[in-house]
This record gives C-alpha cells, sequence and structure tokens, in this order.
C-alpha cells in the first residue's frame, strides 16, 4: 500500500485519492505505533507529518499537471 500511494503521488495519477489513502495509512500508524515499537519505524511526528501532506493535497489538488477530477 506504501508503495501504491507514493507511485500515485509522485506520478500525480489520482492524488487526491492517493491523498486519502497516506490520511488512512498515517492514522493507522499513529494509533498503532506503540504495538509496531521498532527502532527502524519513524515516530509518530513523521506520521503526524504524513496526515498534514496528504490532508493539504486532498483540500488543494495537486495542481495544473494533475490527472485528477475535481471534488
Amino acid at each position: 500500500m506504501e508503495i501504491i500511494v507514493g507511485t500515485l503521488l509522485t506520478i500525480g495519477l489520482f492524488t487526491q485519492a492517493g491523498a486519502i489513502l497516506l490520511m488512512l495509512l498515517a492514522l493507522k500508524m499513529l494509533v498503532l505505533h506503540q504495538h509496531f515499537n521498532h527502532p527502524t519505524l519513524p515516530n509518530r511526528l513523521t506520521y503526524l507529518l504524513f496526515f498534514a501532506i496528504g490532508f493539504s493535497l486532498f483540500i488543494t489538488g495537486a495542481g495544473v499537471f494533475a490527472f485528477d477530477l475535481p471534488i
């Protein structure tokens, strides 16, 4: 799922759908971070920033060159 979201956001294809998936993934990791407590995982602030990025992309869209449907 992370690879799919990263690819969608990088290409600019269905950016708002990718942003929704990014927000869901970030929320999941914010809630379950204590269960997956491993030194190689990023901290909660990283997932909070991912959520903010996804929220911003969902609200504003990707820009002029994106292949998105207007919401």
